[in-house]
């Protein structure tokens, strides 16, 4: 029987690209390593991933199982196979009581391998109940000091709490020597980086497409550094595919215009 590891990724500043690599992890979860995935948008205030996967319209979400308006198997919708969404409102109730989100979500762990949490990047009750309803956590940051200190005050909450932190994803990264080192954001926050991904000006491109990158453009760099980083997170190995079979793969794999720009709304999933 199943038993899905309940995985948050958190950062209490904007624009580190958290959603972007929540969105790109479940599906390369999913579909390169077979494993059943749902991922959770807990972002009250500001939602936006399901939009990455091109939902654009639901009627049952996450606020209204939280408010008893549903249940929480009628908020889930389909993507794809292995990939399942659990969308939020828009236009959420401000007196929602969103500690339930924790044995809502372990009520599903049987359906699933993994489910992972968007969270929202503010020091909110809506933060500290994805936190409390998670197994273990990833801190998304980015090279810059404000973001450093965002992030260390983000691990010692976690740690306050008792929360299981694995490590840090270093996003966005260009390669500047006034960037903060790895050495350094590891010293300061005494957590490990466990994956550094590149800034992309693909990435825009995925998210204006409504297609995660790693199922848009599956051999570039950073679809790469988001496998490898999945692998990790399943224990699993992964081979880096040659630099011919990369070549292969952009003359075969082109973008379907009618695929990455189609929208999947209402979509229930059995869940039994």
């Amino acid at each position: 029987m199943k038993s899905a590891k309940i995985i948050g990724f958190i950062s209490i500043k904007g624009g580190v690209g958290k959603t972007t690599t929540v969105a790109n992890l479940a599906n390369t979860l999913a579909n390169d390593f077979n494993k059943k995935v749902l991922v959770v948008d807990a972002n009250f205030s500001a939602p936006g991933l399901a939009m990455h996967f091109g939902f654009l319209n639901w009627k049952d979400t996450l606020h209204d199982v939280l408010k008893g308006k549903t249940s929480i198997k009628r908020a889930v919708y389909a993507y794809d196979k292995n990939l399942h969404i659990l969308p939020t409102s828009f236009h959420g109730e401000k007196d929602t009581e969103f500690l339930r989100l924790k044995q809502h979500l372990r009520s599903l762990r049987s359906h699933y391998d993994l489910i992972l949490i968007d969270t929202t990047p503010a020091l909110n009750k809506e933060l500290m109940a994805a936190m409390h309803a998670s197994d273990e956590l990833f801190v998304i940051t980015t090279a810059d000091h404000p973001t450093l200190s965002c992030s260390m005050h983000a691990i010692k909450l976690a740690k306050r709490k008792k929360i299981n932190i694995t490590g840090m994803v270093l996003n966005q990264v260009i390669g500047k020597k006034y960037e903060l080192g790895i050495d350094t954001l590891e010293e300061h926050t005494e957590t490990p980086i466990v994956s550094v991904i590149f800034k992309d000006e693909n990435i825009p491109k995925s998210i204006a497409h409504s297609t995660p990158i790693t199922k848009l453009l599956p051999s570039s760099r950073t679809s790469i550094n988001f496998k490898k980083l999945a692998a990790a997170i399943v224990k699993e190995k992964y081979d880096e595919p040659s630099t011919i079979k990369k070549i292969k793969d952009k003359l075969t794999n082109r973008i379907d215009k009618d695929q990455v720009n189609r929208i999947m709304m209402n979509h229930h999933v059995s869940l039994k």
